[in-house]
C-alpha cells in the first residue's frame, strides 16, 4: 500500500532518475539509450501528449542525426542537473561547467516560452511542438522551479547502497531515507538483519 505522505516527485527529478543504480558502476543501467526512449519517457511522464510524440517520432525517422543530437544534449543536461542537485543536497558549490550547461539549456527553453490567453485566463505555453528539443524544455523549467523554491530543502539522495536516485521528502517529519521503501528500504533492512545475526 502506498504511503499517503509520499507525493509524486517533480518532473525534473523523475527525469534524473532514468538511470538505475546510478552510484553502482557494475549494475548502473541507463533507461534512455536513444531518442525513441526519450520520447517514450516524455509521453509516459506527461511531458508531451501522444500526438506530439508521434509527430516527433516521425520526424526523427526522417532526420536521425538531428534527433540523435537532441538526445545527446538531453543526456548532457540531465547529468549536469544531477551534479547541481546533488551538490545542493550535500551543501557544496556545484561545478561551474554544470551550471553553465544548465543555464544554456534554461535560456534555450525560455526562448520558446510564451504567454497566451485562452478562455479568459493567461497561461504559459511552448511556441512550437516541432523541435526535437521540445521534450527537454518542460524538464528544464521544472528544474528551475525546484532549485529556486523551498522544495530544494526537501530534496534527498536515496540511502540505498548504489542507488543514487533523488527524491523529495514530503513526509511531515522529513524522515524519509529511501527512494522506495519496497525496494531500497527493504534491501537496507534485510542487510542490517543479516549483519546483526551474523555477528551473534
Amino acid at each position: 500500500m502506498a504511503d499517503p505522505e509520499v507525493q509524486p516527485d517533480p518532473l525534473c527529478v523523475r527525469f534524473l532518475n532514468t538511470v538505475d543504480w546510478r552510484d553502482d558502476p557494475v549494475r548502473r543501467s541507463d533507461l534512455l539509450k536513444s531518442y525513441s526512449d526519450l520520447l517514450r519517457w516524455a509521453r509516459d511522464a506527461g511531458v508531451i501528449p501522444q500526438s506530439i510524440a508521434g509527430k516527433l517520432a516521425h520526424e526523427a525517422s526522417r532526420h536521425p542525426a538531428a534527433a540523435q543530437a537532441a538526445f545527446a544534449q538531453a543526456i548532457v543536461v540531465r547529468e549536469s542537473l544531477v551534479s547541481i542537485l546533488r551538490a545542493a543536497v550535500e551543501g557544496r558549490q556545484p561545478p561551474a561547467a554544470d551550471l553553465q550547461r544548465f543555464n544554456s539549456a534554461l535560456g534555450e527553453a525560455g526562448a520558446h516560452l510564451r504567454l497566451a490567453r485562452s478562455q479568459g485566463a493567461f497561461r504559459l505555453e511552448w511556441d512550437t511542438d516541432n523541435s526535437f528539443d521540445r521534450v527537454l524544455w518542460p524538464v528544464v523549467r521544472s528544474a528551475a522551479d525546484v532549485v529556486t523554491s523551498s522544495e530544494l530543502q526537501r530534496l534527498r539522495i536515496c540511502e540505498g547502497e548504489g542507488c543514487g536516485w533523488l527524491f523529495l521528502d514530503t513526509t511531515r517529519n522529513r524522515s524519509r531515507r529511501w527512494c522506495n521503501m519496497a525496494s531500497c528500504g527493504n534491501r537496507a533492512k534485510v542487510k542490517r538483519f543479516y549483519q546483526r545475526h551474523k555477528s551473534q
